[in-house]
C-alpha cells in the first residue's frame, strides 16, 4: 500500500482525504483534539448531484414568511358580501322608516289643517251671531291682509277691489289698534258699528254697516255701504293709471274705506298731482269721501314737456325755410287770385317772436289728457313771395291774415314717436266742398270771372 492510497473501509476503498484528514471511521488519534459538531446554525450542506435543485439555505429569500391557508381568500370575500348586506338592509330599514315618519308626520300636519279649518270655520260662525262680532271680524281680516276672508263676511262681492289693492295699502301704511264699538242701532235688520284704527300713525274713525240676513239670521257686512269710490280721467289714447300699484283700472273704482291709497298715471311722460296726498305720497279714503281726479291734474314731466316743445320749435322752423306756398303749418298763402312761384316764399320772425315761440306751454286737452296743444299768442311770421296776383308779378309782401300765423299745434304725447298736428283756428270753410267730396252749403253763386279775395288778406308789392 503507498502513502497515498487510503485502506478500505467497512464497505470498501473509502474516499481520498486531502490535507492529512483521517475518515471518520479510523481510529482517533490520541493525540488529536476532539472535532466539535456543527450545530443547526452551522450545519454545511452538501452540494448537490448535478441536476438535482439547490435546496434553500437558512436565511435565504422566503424565510420567516407564512404561507397563507387556501380557506383564508374565501372567508374574507364571503364577509365582505355579508357586510355589504347588512349595509344595504340598514339603509332599506332607515328608508322604510323615514317613510313612515313622514307619512305619520303629514297625517298629523293633515290632522292639524282640518282642525284649524274647523276652528276657523266656528270662529267664523260666532262672527256671524252679532253685528259687533261680524264688523271686528270684517275688519280684523282687512287689517292683517286677508281679503278672502274679508269678503266672506259681505253680503256680496268686491267689484273692483283687489288683494293686490288691499297689499299696496298695508305697504304704504300698516293698520293696527282696532277698536270696535258695541251696535247701538235699534233697526233689527240693520245695525251701524263704529270703529277706530290707526293708519300709518294716523288714528281714523269710521263706521261699518252691518245687515241681518231674514232667511239664516245671520249678521254679515252690507257689501253697498262698504266700499268708496275713485274717479280718474278718461282718455281715448294710451294713458292709464295704477291705483297702490295694480295697472288697468277703470275710469271709476271702488275702493274699502279706512285704507291708504297712492294714485298714479301709469305713463312716463305724465305725473298725476294729488292735492288730497300727503308727503309721504298717499291719501286716507274715509267712507263718506268722494275723491275725483280730472285731467287738470295731469301734467308733463319736465323732459316731456321739454321733448314736446322742442317737436313743435323744430317743426316751425322747417315750415319757415320751406320756401313753399303751403308748408302745412298754417302759413299757406292759398287765395283764388294768387299765384305763388314756387321755392319764392321767404317767412321770417323778429326776435320777440321767437322769445314767444320758444317759451309756449303745454295745454292738457281736458276731454282727451293724452292731445297737448298749445295756444301761440305773441308770435308774426313776417312773409315775402314772387308770383302774380291778378296777372300782375312782382314781389309781394303779406301784411294781415292767416299766412302771418301759426296754427295750433297738437301732439299725442302718449305715443312712443309722437308727431305735431297742426290745427286752424275757429271755423273754416272751403269754397270747394270738403275732403269727402260733399258739397259746400248753398250760397249765391259767384260770377264765373270773380275772384276772391278775403277782406283780411293785404298784399303790397314792393317797389
Amino acid at each position: 500500500m503507498t502513502d497515498n492510497q487510503q485502506p478500505n473501509g467497512p464497505d470498501g476503498p473509502g474516499p481520498q482525504q486531502s490535507g492529512g484528514q483521517q475518515p471518520p471511521w479510523s481510529s482517533p488519534d490520541p493525540n488529536s483534539q476532539p472535532q466539535q459538531q456543527p450545530g443547526p446554525e452551522q450545519q454545511a450542506y452538501a452540494q448537490p448531484a448535478p441536476g438535482q435543485p439547490h435546496p434553500q439555505q437558512p436565511g435565504a429569500a422566503g424565510e420567516g414568511q407564512k404561507s397563507r391557508p387556501a380557506w383564508l381568500v374565501p372567508v374574507i370575500a364571503l364577509g365582505a358580501v355579508v357586510l355589504l348586506a347588512i349595509v344595504v338592509l340598514i339603509a332599506v330599514l332607515a328608508w322604510i322608516f323615514a317613510g313612515n315618519e313622514d307619512d305619520e308626520a303629514e297625517a298629523v300636519s293633515d290632522d292639524e289643517d282640518a282642525a284649524a279649518e274647523d276652528e276657523e270655520a266656528a270662529e267664523a260662525d260666532a262672527a256671524r251671531d252679532s253685528p259687533t262680532a261680524v264688523v271686528e271680524a270684517y275688519l280684523t281680516a282687512l287689517s292683517e291682509g286677508d281679503l278672502e276672508t274679508a269678503e266672506a263676511y259681505l253680503s256680496g262681492s268686491f267689484s273692483d277691489f283687489t288683494q293686490e289693492m288691499l297689499d299696496g295699502s298695508l305697504e304704504l301704511a300698516e293698520v293696527s289698534d282696532l277698536q270696535v264699538e258695541e251696535a247701538s242701532g235699534e233697526e233689527e235688520f240693520g245695525q251701524p258699528v263704529d270703529f277706530s284704527w290707526t293708519v300709518g300713525g294716523e288714528e281714523h274713525s269710521g263706521t261699518v254697516e252691518a245687515s241681518q240676513d231674514f232667511r239664516s239670521e245671520e249678521w254679515e257686512v252690507n257689501d253697498i255701504f262698504a266700499t268708496a269710490s275713485l274717479t280718474l280721467p278718461e282718455s281715448s289714447g294710451d294713458l292709464d293709471y295704477t291705483v297702490n300699484g295694480q295697472e288697468d283700472v277703470s275710469s271709476r273704482i271702488d275702493v274699502v274705506p279706512g285704507l291708504a291709497y297712492e294714485v298714479d298715471v301709469d305713463h312716463e311722460n305724465y305725473t298725476l298731482t294729488n292735492d288730497q296726498a300727503n308727503d309721504d305720497g298717499w291719501f286716507l279714503l274715509g267712507e263718506d269721501d268722494y275723491i275725483g281726479f280730472s285731467s287738470s291734474d295731469l301734467a308733463l314731466t319736465e323732459e316731456a314737456e321739454d321733448q314736446w316743445r322742442e317737436l313743435i320749435v323744430s317743426e316751425v322752423e322747417e315750415c319757415m325755410d320751406s320756401g313753399e306756398a303751403e308748408p302745412g303749418c298754417g302759413l299757406d298763402i292759398v287765395y283764388g287770385n294768387v299765384e305763388v312761384d314756387d321755392g319764392t316764399v321767404q317767412r321770417s320772425m323778429d326776435t320777440s317772436s321767437e322769445q314767444s315761440l320758444n317759451s309756449i306751454e303745454p295745454r292738457i286737452d281736458f276731454n282727451n289728457p293724452n292731445l297737448v296743444s298749445a295756444w301761440i299768442s305773441g308770435v308774426r311770421v313776417d312773409t315775402l313771395f314772387e308770383g302774380s296776383i291778378d296777372g300782375e308779378h312782382s314781389i309781394y309782401e303779406v301784411t294781415v291774415g292767416p299766412a302771418v300765423r301759426l296754427d295750433d299745434p297738437v301732439v299725442d304725447m302718449s305715443e312712443d314717436d309722437p308727431e305735431v298736428i297742426w290745427e286752424s283756428y275757429g271755423a273754416t270753410y272751403d269754397p270747394e266742398g270738403d275732403d269727402d267730396g260733399e258739397d259746400a252749403p248753398d250760397e249765391e253763386e259767384e260770377e264765373e270771372d270773380s275772384e276772391f279775395v278775403p277782406a283780411s288778406f293785404s298784399v303790397s308789392a314792393l317797389p
